[in-house]
């Protein structure tokens, strides 16, 4: 009797041990750092390299759970491209720096559909300020946002409505068509991102007379997306926030913030 409760002690022991091993291996495949293909936008703009060392250092930083390959970033100019077919359809797995619209609004443009019902947002990467550029007024007088509602603007953004007015605002593909209607007096204004903006004025010729007004617009935070349709989505977002939190925390994030400040934008907390 005694060797058969034996028998049976060891073979519960064996069974337990090994159930405890299987639930170990199980959870570290769970916890394990997935492999993320990222695709970003193959333009120069500095918030997008921000973007993407940004995203590459977070993962980084996860030190010990990342493997040094953890991500892989490719280019891809076309931004509609990115979302439809390239995320829908899992070619990649992660869209990095893209603007959270609101999705209680009842304006918002056909991208802006696409992403809030199609795809899971990140925590905010960073964030930009909107500003609206202007002809100094003579005199010296102040010039306030309330001085151009309602009034006609230009902007290269295609997820931005004018406050009071959303029909009449004129879109362009370029931030410095904006800037030359407004110095033909087409327009009375350009709305663009600040640094975006500061950096085209430099550029101009004859734009000493233009300049931002003193109160933004609004802060647009961008985030990276992962297609909801995604197998792996809320595993990736959960990684994503993970290695952005790392980041924060050995102080990277903030050195990388400091290193593209000339570009205005600004970090999250």
């Amino acid at each position: 009797m005694k060797t058969a409760v034996k028998a049976i002690f060891f073979s519960s022991s064996l069974l337990l041990t090994g159930y405890v091993s299987a639930m170990q291996a199980s959870a570290q495949a769970i916890e394990q750092v997935p492999k993320i293909q990222v695709v970003s936008s193959g333009s120069e703009n500095p918030q997008q390299k921000m973007a993407s060392e940004i995203f590459t250092k977070a993962f980084a930083a996860l030190s010990g759970e990342a493997p040094r390959d953890a991500v892989s970033i490719s280019k891809v100019s076309d931004r509609e491209l990115q979302l439809d077919p390239l995320l829908t359809r899992k070619v990649f797995d992660v869209g990095i720096a893209w603007q959270k619209p609101d999705c209680t609004s009842n304006r918002l443009t056909k991208t802006g559909v696409k992403l809030c019902d199609g795809f899971f947002f990140s925590k905010p990467i960073y964030f930009v300020v909107m500003r609206v550029f202007v002809k100094q007024s003579g005199g010296g007088r102040k010039q306030t946002l309330a001085d151009f509602a309602g009034k006609r603007m230009c902007t290269n953004r295609i997820d931005f409505t004018w406050p009071g007015a959303p029909g009449n605002i004129v879109r362009l593909n370029s931030l410095r068509d904006c800037f030359e209607m407004l110095q033909r007096g087409e327009i009375v204004g350009v709305v663009g991102e600040q640094g975006e903006g500061t950096r085209v004025l430099r550029k101009l010729k004859n734009s000493a007379d233009l300049v931002a007004l003193a109160a933004p617009v609004k802060q647009l935070t961008y985030h990276a997306i992962v297609a909801k349709s995604h197998p792996r989505a809320r595993t990736f977002v959960y990684f994503i926030n993970s290695a952005m939190e790392k980041l924060h925390q050995s102080g990277g994030y903030a050195g990388i913030i400091a290193k593209y400040s000339e570009n205005e934008a600004n970090s999250i907390r």
